[in-house]
C-alpha cells in the first residue's frame, strides 16, 4: 500500500497542499531569520561586493584576500543591544537546538551574538566548549 493512502473502504490518494521546497534548509533558515529581524526592526546589513585585484604583473595568479570587515567597538555602538529569549516550561523540546541555531545564522550575517543559557541539566557548553577551554577563548 502506497503511503499517500489511508487504510479504509473509502481510502483514496492524498494530494500535497503545497509543492515541496525547492530551496536548500540554509536559505529557508536564512529567509527565517531574515524575517525576525523585519519584525524586530533590526537593520539588514549587506556584504560589500567583492572588489578584483589588479592584473598580475608576474604572469602568476594573483592570491584573492576577503575584505576587511570594519569593526567597531561595543562602547561606541549606535544601535541599542537586541534580546532574544527561547523559553518553554517543557524539557526536551528544542530550546537549546534552536538557540544554537538562531545563533549561528545571526553570526553567518555578521551580527555579534551572545548566547546564555540557563538550562542546568543539557545548557550549551556541552555542545560549543570543550572540556579544556575557557569563555575567554570563545569570545573575540
Amino acid at each position: 500500500m502506497p503511503i499517500t493512502q489511508i487504510p479504509g473502504p473509502q481510502s483514496k490518494p492524498i494530494k500535497p497542499t503545497r509543492p515541496a521546497p525547492t530551496q536548500p534548509p540554509k536559505w529557508w533558515i536564512q529567509s527565517v531569520v531574515a524575517d525576525l529581524l523585519r519584525r524586530l526592526r533590526w537593520p539588514q546589513h549587506k556584504a560589500d561586493p567583492a572588489q578584483e585585484s589588479p592584473p598580475s604583473t608576474t604572469g602568476k595568479p594573483r592570491p584573492t584576500e576577503p575584505p576587511a570587515i570594519p569593526h567597531r567597538p561595543v562602547e561606541v555602538a549606535t544601535r541599542p543591544l537586541k534580546k532574544i529569549a527561547v523559553v518553554n516550561h517543557k524539557g526536551g523540546v528544542g530550546k537549546t537546538s534552536t538557540t544554537v541555531h538562531l545563533a549561528g545564522a545571526l553570526a553567518e550575517m555578521d551580527y555579534r551574538v551572545l548566547v546564555f543559557d540557563c538550562d542546568s541539566q543539557g545548557d550549551l557548553t556541552c555542545v560549543t566548549i570543550s572540556a579544556q577551554q575557557r569563555l575567554a577563548s570563545c569570545t573575540r
